[in-house]
């Protein structure tokens, strides 16, 4: 029962020590660029490591066909590309973030934030 106590003070006293580590991982997170492409490769979006759209990059030649269902399609593909591009650096900073608070069943919690 007392292990559980201490278990449990420890993982308080390195709770409170992970503020300042998330606001630094937020920060790099947001530096980090990057970049899904369609499978034609006519659309390239590049996304910041938290999400944010910072360019949408279309082939003129894509444009030119008029075809709207092409166009949306291949700028979906896109983005959600760099959307899955995005979430995986998310999972590798948290989990080097939490590593060494010895939360059991962690893994699998940040395993989930990649679905």
């Amino acid at each position: 029962m007392f292990e559980n106590l201490t278990n449990f003070s420890k993982l308080l006293r390195n709770a409170s020590s992970m503020v300042p580590k998330i606001q630094k991982l937020k920060e790099n997170l947001s530096n980090q660029r990057v970049e899904g492409r369609s499978d034609s490769g006519d659309v390239i979006v590049e996304m910041s490591g938290i999400g944010t759209i910072l360019d949408i990059k279309i082939d003129p030649s894509l444009i030119a066909t008029q075809d709207k269902s092409r166009i949306e399609l291949t700028i979906a593909t896109a983005t959600n590309a760099a959307i899955l591009k995005a979430k995986e650096l998310h999972v590798h900073a948290v989990r080097d973030a939490v590593k060494d608070l010895g939360i059991p069943g962690i893994d699998s919690v940040i395993a989930q934030l990649a679905e």
